[in-house]
């Protein structure tokens, strides 16, 4: 195998690890889009509960600070993860131009062998016939 082949499989793994690494983001992000419905849904139930206490506006204020701040570290993550999304969306694309750059040229490469191999095949044969041709016995 020469290097141009090897240097497109290696970039064909390449990007298959950007792939994973993409969908391992996206796998993150919908975690942490989860865990934010989640805070939503907790904090909606908990103000149902409060409004059934006689203390319940207290203790709701306590608990949504509380949910309040971790709402706003998943929002950081989120942005953070959404960040890190496109910047490997962006090399992700950018690699995949540069490993169809590459196939392309092992593609044109192997051809190129293709048409020579045939070329000689062609000239061998053409030697072959032209040899029977000058060695025929006469006829007659």
């Amino acid at each position: 195998m020469d290097a141009l082949a090897v240097l497109g499989r290696l970039a064909r793994q390449q990007l298959d690890e950007q792939r994973r690494a993409l969908h391992a983001i996206d796998r993150a992000l919908a975690a942490v889009r989860d865990e934010l419905d989640g805070l939503r849904q907790q904090l909606e139930e908990e103000r149902r509960a409060a409004a059934t206490l006689a203390d319940g506006e207290r203790l709701l204020a306590s608990y949504q600070r509380r949910i309040l701040e971790r709402e706003r570290t998943l929002r950081a993550e989120l942005d953070r993860l959404a960040r890190e999304r496109a910047a490997a969306a962006e090399r992700l694309a950018e690699h995949r131009l540069e490993t169809r750059r590459l196939e392309t040229l092992v593609e044109r490469r192997a051809e190129r062998l293709r048409a020579n191999t045939l070329k000689k095949q062609q000239k061998t044969a053409d030697e072959l016939a032209l040899a029977r041709r000058h060695h025929r016995p006469p006829v007659g």
